[in-house]
């Protein structure tokens, strides 16, 4: 029992506040974390200290008096993210001198709040801003045009076109913003906005460019892609391509993109619409390329027949020997990676994203399915025994291939002269829209023997393995307990086994 006289720190407040306060203090890198998520809790007064939450500035708590009196130094990410602001807008209430110290502003572009934010920019009232990131989600008014300001601080930009709203002159302010930040280092662009980054494309590292498509609606040209891209060619680090987000649109305007300018600095490559940009990554255009991410954008049958032409040639390609990490996810990638002689020798990390083209539209007869299981059963088998790979991960998203497919195809593998060292089996339900039902459910079944026989001896040919995970299956009840028995007895203590 507590001593009658003594007080837990989780309800004195005094307590709570010197505390974090030292923390703020001493150990800023150690604790930011902490400190971060402790502003976020509320509106109160701890001690001599206000903590004010700012990821919303909805709360009806959240007054100008209320702002005033919290110290500036405390307040470095602001997330404005509703757009029922009628109230109360926080760009009219706080002095300039608080707006000096933020560092990230999160925000939606909506008429109630957009002038004060400009108001500020032009006063110049954000000078140590790190990130920006605007959301254009509702057909509002047309913005305000504005001279370039000083960002000089500002390293990251964001923005986020939802849906097929109307730009207007949008594109405009968004330019000014890029023109005002000469030491941007990483762009993400979510829609249809090719910003000319003039002279300072030359110092970008990151870049994630999104194209936007909507429920049956045309993607737009993607013909501005290429000039845009040559502006940051030299130094980009980081690329990733690839399109939000719907299973039902119109064919885009110019199908497919199949050339972009040679990157001499890239490092990683994530091609989220491998169907829409068709680009062939070889060692003459990327010699610094280490992670490579190809996975399709899902492209109906009737506009694309990339996955189910089994009559087209599939060639390995030139190649590429500085790429160590690999993801790859349509049928035509996974052939391509397991031909000889392998396009990427070097690969230590591979993750296969297997997904049958338009699974669960009923577009393939009986014999389709299986012939395009027993083509993964054969690439899974010989991705598995190349000599330098030591992590692979096996990414089901829905109903095929079976587990029992996967396991026979890793059992002929998996010997002592593998050099895999971690294995992962992956089910993931969020292929269709988060609305979907079928999202919301697991979708690679358990269906091995119930005596657990072939899983048993599946464990027991891993042994060269320190790690082997199951993640998001469905498992029969007799199943664990079986395999619980199994592990508790087995005499080796490799690998180590994980059911997530």
């Amino acid at each position: 029992m507590e001593p009658p006289n003594s007080q837990s720190i989780l309800i004195n407040p005094v307590i709570l506040s010197n505390m974090f306060s030292y923390l703020d203090t001493h150990c800023v890198k150690s604790f930011r974390a902490i400190s971060t998520t402790w502003n976020a809790i509320g509106a109160t007064v701890l001690g001599t200290r206000t903590i004010f939450p700012m990821e919303d500035f909805q709360k009806n708590f959240a007054t100008p008096e209320e702002i005033q009196k919290i110290n500036p130094a405390l307040v470095k990410r602001i997330s404005l993210r509703d757009t029922r602001l009628s109230f109360y807008n926080p760009f009219t209430s706080v002095t300039s001198s608080w707006w000096r110290h933020i560092r990230e502003i999160r925000l939606i572009m909506i008429p109630e709040v957009w002038p004060g934010f400009v108001e500020i920019l032009m006063a110049d009232g954000l000078p140590n801003l790190v990130r920006l990131a605007l959301t254009k989600s509702y057909h509002d008014h047309t913005y305000i045009n504005f001279r370039p300001v000083s960002l000089i601080n500002l390293k990251v930009f964001e923005f986020y076109q939802i849906r097929d709203v109307e730009m207007h002159n949008v594109n405009i302010n968004l330019q000014t913003i890029i023109d005002s930040a000469p030491n941007l280092k990483s762009l993400k662009i979510h829609g249809y906005f090719f910003p000319d980054l003039g002279k300072y494309g030359k110092i970008l590292k990151n870049l994630e460019w999104h194209a936007v498509s909507i429920f049956g609606a045309r993607i737009q040209s993607l013909e501005p892609l290429h000039p845009f891209l040559s502006q940051v060619s030299p130094t980009l680090e980081h690329l990733s391509l690839g399109i939000k987000f719907t299973l039902h649109y119109k064919k885009p305007d110019q199908l497919p993109i199949t050339a972009i300018p040679p990157f001499p600095r890239l490092k990683s490559f994530q091609n989220l619409a491998s169907d829409v940009f068709q680009i062939d990554v070889d060692f003459k255009n990327f010699p610094k390329l280490i992670t490579l991410s190809q996975q399709p954008f899902r492209l109906t049958r009737e506009l694309v027949q990339l996955d189910v032409d089994r009559n087209r040639p599939v060639e390995s390609g030139i190649r590429h020997e500085g790429i160590t990490k690999l993801q790859v996810g349509n049928i035509c990638d996974l052939i391509m990676v397991s031909l000889a002689p392998v396009k990427f020798p070097s690969v230590t990390q591979l993750t296969l994203e297997i997904l049958p083209q338009d699974a669960g539209r009923n577009i393939y007869s009986n014999a389709e399915y299986l012939e395009e299981s027993i083509y993964i059963a054969e690439i899974i088998e010989t991705c598995a025994s190349w000599k330098l790979l030591t992590h692979l991960d096996i990414v089901l998203l829905i109903y095929e291939p079976r587990l029992s497919n996967v396991v026979e195809a890793l059992h002929s593998s998996l010997d002592v002269n593998s050099g895999l060292t971690e294995l992962k089996i992956v089910c993931r339900g969020d292929y269709f829209e988060p609305d979907d039902e079928i999202s919301k459910q697991r979708t690679v079944f358990d269906d091995l023997p119930c005596d657990g026989g072939k899983l048993f001896e599946f464990i027991s040919n891993c042994g060269a393995l320190k790690r082997l995970t199951f993640q998001g299956i469905w498992w029969k009840p007799t199943s664990m307990v079986r395999i619980m028995d199994f592990l508790a007895n087995r005499k080796s203590s490799l690998p180590i086994v994980i059911f997530e």
